[in-house]
């Protein structure tokens, strides 16, 4: 994840679900910009962040939208509403990923992947926030994706290293 925010010059997250809801374990180069992403231990909107988002479109029957949408507020002037969170949760399980402009901050944006176990289950969302303007989602999603993909490898080498011999 530090390789990654340095990289990208940009704060890096890691979200895991917890119950009810998603929560920052990691946060990583918040200190490079003025994005300063979710601490650490903190727990994170889920209708507004693209971690968030991430999480509800893939864990539905964990996050089920007749619970969620009637506690959404809108946090920016660019925050989804229910109907539009709806059609964007479908956008993302197709596309494999979440994005937010400006619907949590005004002046950031975020991109999240998903970190899978070995067995392809979704344990939670690898994501870079970043200032809006000059910021390149395809560049920032290509490098989410490897970090992410060399998450999945290390878990993978941990599991088997843990299995009984």
């Amino acid at each position: 994840m530090e390789n990654l925010a340095q990289s990208l010059d940009n704060a890096v997250t890691l979200a895991v679900p917890n119950a009810s809801e998603l929560l920052c374990i990691q946060n990583v180069g918040a200190h490079r910009n003025r994005a300063r992403a979710s601490a650490g231990g903190r727990h994170m909107q889920l209708h507004n962040t693209a971690s968030g988002k991430l999480t509800l479109a893939l864990l539905p029957d964990q996050y089920p939208l007749s619970v969620v949408l009637p506690r959404m507020r809108r946090r920016t002037p660019h925050t989804l509403t229910a109907a539009q969170l709806t059609d964007e949760l479908v956008r993302i399980r197709e596309q494999g990923y979440a994005t937010e402009v400006e619907e949590f901050r005004v002046g950031y944006l975020a991109v999240a992947v998903p970190v899978r176990g070995s067995d392809g289950v979704y344990l939670g969302a690898l994501s870079v926030v970043a200032p809006t303007a000059g910021s390149n989602v395809p560049r920032i999603l290509v490098a989410l994706t490897g970090a992410s993909q060399t998450v999945t490898s290390r878990l993978t080498l941990f599991e088997a290293y843990r299995a009984p011999r």
